[in-house]
């Protein structure tokens, strides 16, 4: 899959360009600290969690988000695959990737540096928020995430409600 990072940002095939984004860490939000304790190379070899996965799917789909990479795994790994194409092969779908500028610049630049350059990039963006396992800004629309565990519902659902949406509510 051939995943450009950056083209037009105006239009992709006539769509309009997304107006809400989820600024996404990898390591501790998307790969918990305590899948190391089943799968130790799940963060080298970029494997997730279904969960996790599941998670990011729901959020996109009930807010209409697009998903931005903030992540160190924004670099290219020797013979493993770009962080984009190994959570669409992982059961991520690739509608929810951001269509047109997949990254920020960090590691290259500070997290919130970087976040901050690529939000100015787009100001088509009307809202955003970051799921992030460190505290790299002090805006209300940081989610953080405790590391050990990653991202759940209760994540998803204060993601939600910063896009105005509604929780998802599950029943047991």
């Amino acid at each position: 899959m051939n995943m450009a990072n950056t083209l037009d940002a105006t239009t992709i095939d006539g769509a309009e360009p997304p107006k809400r984004i989820v600024l996404l860490d990898i390591d501790g939000v998307v790969i918990p600290a305590t899948q190391m304790l089943v799968d130790p190379m799940s963060s080298l070899d970029r494997r997730f969690p279904a969960t996790t996965i599941a998670a990011l799917n729901e959020l996109c789909s009930c807010s209409g988000a697009k998903i931005v990479f903030n992540t160190t795994h924004n670099d290219t790994w020797p013979e493993v695959a770009d962080i984009e194409v190994a959570m669409v092969e992982q059961g991520l779908d690739p509608d929810h990737l951001h269509p047109t500028d997949l990254r920020t610049s960090y590691p290259a630049k500070p997290r919130a540096e970087a976040a901050s350059e690529w939000l100015a990039r787009h100001p088509e963006v009307e809202q955003w928020v970051a799921l992030d396992d460190a505290r790299f800004t002090e805006d209300e629309r940081l989610v953080l995430v405790d590391p050990d565990g990653g991202l759940h519902l209760g994540h998803v659902n204060a993601a939600l409600a910063l896009f105005g949406e509604k929780p998802i509510l599950i029943f047991m």
